[in-house]
């Protein structure tokens, strides 16, 4: 009996140790100023420009453009921060001297996901010669580390014939898609990549067909993939797309097969156009935001419009 008795006072006594225990400890709330100028741990001008963020373990990483004085590339530059707000400087992972193209260039956006088969961090990115926009190509990289020096594979123009600019890339399960503005930025082609992250192997298609979105950011909540662009002609407005399903290898959003090859945008479209953009099909994507040709007049207008000879935009 007192065998017994003794048992359950400790188990009490252990019972009473498990409620009181502490919780885990919580990361202190942090509160990020908008439209206040970054500075890094070191109280340096914060240079990440066009950026895209990877979380590594506890850190999250920010990679961005580094310029020089005149506009051109002078370095991919990297950040780390694990609540957002205060970020370390980490290295220049990519510079001039890091091939012949580079010495003189543009590189705008870059973006890096890591590839578990290969053990690499791969960097895709918008390349230009540095004095206008004519190349429209995308630019490949890879390290060993988050932060590392990045070697440079080279430019080139997606399965050698389509524009390349405004870039971001979705690495959905091990399979990895590049998304980049094309077609003087009228169209957003969606990309799968190789095994190895470093180039194209298929383009899965084009569903803004003349809508002109740029800036592309994709994410996953749930099982609906969001897809979030700036809206051109009228202003820069934020647009959002979601998908049924997710865009297979093979085949579009909810079946839709791939692009081919069509005309350049110079032997199709002039520069103002009397329509609105075309909107994705709803049965394929559904579009959140300001509905293209609300509230402006379809009719042509010289306001804001490119001549067919002078660079787009990035």
């Amino acid at each position: 009996m007192r065998k017994i008795s003794r048992l359950l006072a400790l188990a009490v006594t252990v019972g009473a140790a498990v409620l009181v225990a502490p919780a885990p400890a919580q990361a202190a709330p942090v509160t990020v100023t908008n439209g206040t100028q970054f500075t890094d741990t070191g109280g340096n001008v914060l240079h990440a420009h066009g950026s895209g963020v990877l979380k590594v373990g506890a850190y999250y990483y920010w990679f961005g453009e580094n310029r020089n004085a005149n506009s051109t590339f002078r370095a991919v530059s990297v950040y780390r921060s694990t609540d957002l707000r205060n970020w370390e400087f980490r290295n220049n992972v990519l510079t001039q001297s890091s091939a012949a193209e580079l010495q003189v260039a543009n590189i705008e956006r870059p973006k890096v996901v890591y590839n578990a088969s290969t053990g690499r961090y791969v960097m895709w990115m918008h390349k230009e010669n540095g004095s206008n926009y004519s190349e429209a190509r995308a630019a490949v990289a890879s390290s060993a580390t988050v932060d590392g020096a990045y070697t440079y594979h080279g430019s080139f123009r997606p399965l050698g014939q389509h524009m390349s600019r405004d870039i971001t890339l979705y690495n959905d399960g091990g399979t990895a898609y590049m998304i980049s503005a094309a077609d003087e930025n009228y169209d957003l082609h969606i990309y799968r990549l190789t095994a190895d992250y470093l180039n194209v192997a298929s383009l899965v298609g084009n569903f803004w067909d003349g809508a002109h979105r740029e800036a592309p950011a994709m994410f996953k909540r749930g099982s609906t993939y969001f897809l979030l662009t700036s809206g051109r002609p009228a202003g820069t407005r934020t647009r959002r797309s979601t998908p049924p399903r997710r865009v297979s290898p093979a085949r579009g959003p909810a079946g839709r097969t791939s692009a081919t090859a069509r005309p350049s945008a110079r032997s199709r479209r002039t520069c103002c156009r009397s329509r609105a953009p075309r909107p994705p099909a709803t049965s394929t994507w559904a579009t959140a935001g300001p509905a293209p040709g609300v509230g402006r007049s379809t009719t042509p207008s010289t306001s804001g419009c490119r001549s067919p000879s002078r660079p787009a935009p990035a």
